[in-house]
């Protein structure tokens, strides 16, 4: 960020960044609001919390973005719940939480936005589970420990949305993994159990990925973990100091998988690591 130029970036700590369908990139940083960035310029446009304007962003820590199928996108905040962007005028409408509004949003500290391949919107919160919107009534549906049933949510406090190529919800929580069944209205849950080695390595789960071959990768405060669809079991990774290769942290926070199928995988105090698809081998990538 540089303070005398306006076209910079907004803030130097970021939290998420997205490219939409026209390839613009949106940066949402922890403090300095939204940016778009353009990349015939170079240069940023800033969205930042202006209190005398009920049009501008309603938050300046952004944690969540994505762009559904009409094209709209949605960004999620640490305390200003949910903005929705319309294009023609740069402004925003918000989607607060209210006491008094049953079926508004549950929460205004917003960790997770995801639409699936049904056009449903769902949102996860810090503390108060997920919620399905109705895009048709502007309703909605709040799912907690409390509330769905014989089949809860392991936790409320949500990390991350993943939808896979089989059309399935996941939830990556603090206290585990849930899964959703729409068949079943309910959650299957994935908790680490220290009795059962092929149970999930941490209840802290950070982030889902799924690869080109469909296997399930979960990343933790311990560990990163491959799940394997047909056994229900987890394989795990973690850091082991007195190896060459392999992890260098086990605070798993981000994935993504290359052209020639190796998956990267993104930690905290660790660096990069790369598996090689045909060797299952890690490579460090450090400072």
């Amino acid at each position: 960020t540089n303070p005398s130029d306006p076209f910079s970036l907004s803030h130097d700590s970021i939290r998420v960044i997205f490219e939409d369908r026209s390839g613009q990139l949106w940066i949402g940083t922890d403090g300095g609001g939204l940016n778009r960035f353009d990349a015939a310029t170079r240069t940023f446009t800033r969205f930042a919390h202006d209190p005398s304007n009920p049009g501008s962003l309603s938050h300046d820590r952004v944690r969540a973005i994505t762009e559904d199928s009409r094209g709209t996108l949605w960004v999620g905040t640490d305390g200003g719940g949910i903005n929705i962007f319309d294009a023609e005028t740069s402004t925003f409408a918000h989607l607060r939480h209210r006491a008094d509004a049953p079926h508004g949003l549950s929460d205004d500290r917003v960790r997770a936005i995801r639409e699936t391949g049904d056009g449903t919107i769902w949102v996860g919160t810090y503390e108060n589970g997920i919620d399905r919107f109705d895009p048709d009534t502007g309703h909605f549906t709040h799912f907690t420990q409390a509330t769905a049933g014989p089949a809860p949510l392991i936790s409320e406090r949500v990390r991350d949305l993943f939808e896979d190529s089989t059309g399935i919800l996941w939830v990556a929580t603090d206290e585990g993994l849930s899964r959703w069944n729409s068949d079943a209205r309910g959650f299957t849950n994935f908790a680490h159990d220290p009795s059962e080695p092929t149970s999930l390595s941490d209840q802290r789960v950070n982030t889902i990925f799924e690869d080109a071959g469909g296997l399930l990768w979960v990343g933790t405060h311990r560990g990163l973990n491959k799940w394997n669809l047909a056994t229900g079991a987890f394989e795990l990774y973690r850091q082991d100091p007195d190896a060459p290769d392999g992890l260098r942290s086990d605070v798993v926070n981000a994935f993504t998988e290359d052209t020639h199928g190796n998956v990267w995988i993104g930690t905290y105090g660790g660096g990069l690591a790369r598996m090689d698809a045909q060797t299952g081998t890690i490579t460090r990538f450090g400072h």
